[in-house]
């Protein structure tokens, strides 16, 4: 699943209408789930009011996200045993967020988006009951099928929070709130691959996937009382062909959208088979949800917190360093496999790992947001974010079967050179896609 100061090139621009507004405007008591504003220019949720609920809807984000593809894809169906093969075609299962683009133009067109994301996250949790029934018969083929379509759901979940981000949030504010969008996301990620799986660890895979069908359905009912309606999306109306030819007709879109491929296809290979990895080092369900899914997560969040203080020195000046950084920090898992350190270093480079992969995250997201446009800004965003999850369905799928071959080290050796077309990219893409400075 799965994210700051940086984003479409007029984000940087503040409107005649905001400095008026700013300027004539006294104190105004802050709701923080106030109504979205995005078209009042001053009045364009900002502080506190609106990050409440970039909090909220980007944790409830992030969690059907980690129970997928991280809870039961890969932690759970490691403890059952699955063939390396069998755990590498999960990454099939992001298939749903590489073809979100073909249904997006119709959440951006029907009824809200605050009805899509309760609607989803109220099915993701009927659904994670029935898991947390099937967790206790170890009922495989039926628990895949019923991932298929938790994925499907999440992947709606997830168009619905990026459109009503996009519809609420005026433009200089989608910029800056993306760190605390990312650290929410992230965070989530610590309370299903760290929490819910030290909770399976001692008190079984029932019992942990219940929790987090409670956690969904506290999310969807805090957010269908308290989260305001938004506005009709823009694009309403308008044909769907703008809406995909608007996208793709941008200058440089084709090398922008390589550079989206190839930047997280390393990054891909490596997450699809850190769980094995950690199980053959000796690490249980409860050890590799403290040291991986909580140290590591918590890591990555202050990565993404770090990321948007990075991006909003220039996305120009720091996105070849952090594409390289990133790059090297595959290398560590290399050497967990090829010296089978002791447990404290094992802990250091997940930790290291997922702070380089925060950072990461937080300065990728501001480069896909700097593709959105107009009117079709919250199709576009999902154009991009299915761009790039091609990367993480065919790496993963390709990882069981690659890791069975060329062993633990030989398999993170090639992850770090699947990394080397990103870092080879970045330094073009960072200067196509630089912003304008805006006189003073």
């Amino acid at each position: 699943m799965g994210g700051v100061t940086a984003a479409c090139p007029d984000m940087m621009r503040q409107s005649d209408d905001d400095r008026r507004g700013a300027a004539g405007a006294g104190p105004v008591p802050v709701d923080p789930y106030a109504p979205p504003r995005a078209a009042t220019g001053a009045g364009a949720a900002l502080g506190a009011g609106a990050l409440a609920w970039v909090l909220s809807t980007y944790f409830a984000e992030g969690l059907p996200y980690s129970l997928v593809h991280q809870v039961i894809a890969q932690q759970y169906f490691t403890d059952a045993g699955l063939s390396f093969a069998a755990l590498g075609l999960t990454a099939l299962l992001h298939a749903p967020w590489n073809a979100k683009f073909l249904w997006a133009p119709l959440v951006d067109r029907i009824g809200n988006a605050k009805s899509w994301l309760v609607g989803a996250q109220l099915v993701l949790s009927a659904a994670l009951l029935v898991a947390s029934l099937l967790a206790s018969q170890l009922a495989i083929k039926p628990m895949a099928v019923l991932l298929v379509g938790m994925a499907v759901a999440a992947a709606t979940n997830d168009i619905a929070i990026d459109t009503y981000y996009m519809r609420a949030l005026a433009k200089p504010d989608q910029a800056r709130f993306t760190g605390a969008r990312v650290m929410a996301y992230r965070a989530a990620l610590v309370a299903g691959n760290g929490g819910l799986v030290v909770l399976a660890g001692f008190a079984g895979w029932s019992v942990a996937l219940g929790a987090g069908a409670a956690l969904l359905f506290a999310s969807a009912m805090l957010h269908r009382v308290y989260l305001a309606g938004d506005p009709p999306g823009e694009a309403r109306g308008l044909p769907m062909r703008e809406t995909v030819l608007s996208f793709f007709q941008r200058p440089g879109i084709l090398l922008s959208v390589a550079f989206i491929v190839v930047f997280k296809a390393g990054d891909a290979l490596m997450f699809a088979m850190n769980a094995p990895l950690l199980k053959d080092l000796g690490l249980q369900t409860a050890e590799r949800g403290f040291y991986y899914g909580t140290l590591g997560t918590g890591a990555s969040v202050a990565g993404s917190i770090l990321g948007g203080v990075v991006a909003a020195r220039g996305l120009a000046r720091w996105l070849t360093p952090v594409a390289v950084v990133q790059s090297l920090a595959i290398l560590l898992y290399a050497g967990l496999a090829a010296f089978r350190p002791s447990l404290p270093v094992i802990a250091t480079v997940i930790i290291t790992e997922q702070l380089v992969a925060g950072i990461g995250s937080s300065v990728f997201v501001v480069f896909i947001l700097r593709l959105c446009d107009g009117p079709h800004k919250a199709t576009h965003f999902s154009f991009g974010t299915a761009i790039m999850s091609l990367a993480v369905t065919g790496a993963g799928t390709a990882s069981g079967f690659l890791l069975e071959r060329v062993g633990f080290t030989g398999f993170f050796l090639l992850a770090f050179a699947a990394s080397i077309p990103g870092v080879l990219l970045a330094p073009l893409v960072s200067r196509e896609r630089e912003a304008p400075r805006q006189p003073a």
